[in-house]
């Protein structure tokens, strides 16, 4: 197991037996590239070398994505689901590319009035 992160001293605090790789931007990437197990953060530096590896078994990434921490089901865009990714919530609770695309469509269903609503009023 390695750590790719742009904070060495950070990941070393919460990885103290891992080992901790911050080369550059390319060989960030090239790790990222190779690598057949990833675990992801909200970062969108990631997301290329993860979608052009061809040796990826399993990507786990954040439920929600940017709204982790915050979100209600509301997923800040569509786009963030990928079909080859499972997704972690807070609660430690995996989910498919088909019960986030699943939700994501309830929530933006039942909510798109009072977004529309909102969005009136702020306008």
């Amino acid at each position: 197991i390695i750590v790719v992160t742009d904070d060495v001293c950070l990941a070393s605090k919460y990885f103290p037996d891992l080992k901790i790789f911050h080369i550059g931007i390319g060989e960030d990437y090239a790790l990222l590239n190779i690598a057949k197990y990833v675990i992801l953060s909200n970062s969108s530096f990631p997301i290329f070398s993860i979608l052009t590896n061809t040796n990826i078994k399993i990507t786990i990434a954040p439920k929600y994505w940017a709204r982790w921490n915050v979100s209600d089901g509301y997923w800040a865009t569509r786009q963030n689901i990928y079909s080859n990714m499972q997704y972690l919530d807070r609660n430690g609770c995996m989910f498919s590319y088909s019960d986030c695309c699943k939700e994501s469509d309830e929530w933006y269903l039942k909510n798109n009035s009072n977004i529309s609503r909102r969005l009136h009023t702020i306008y």
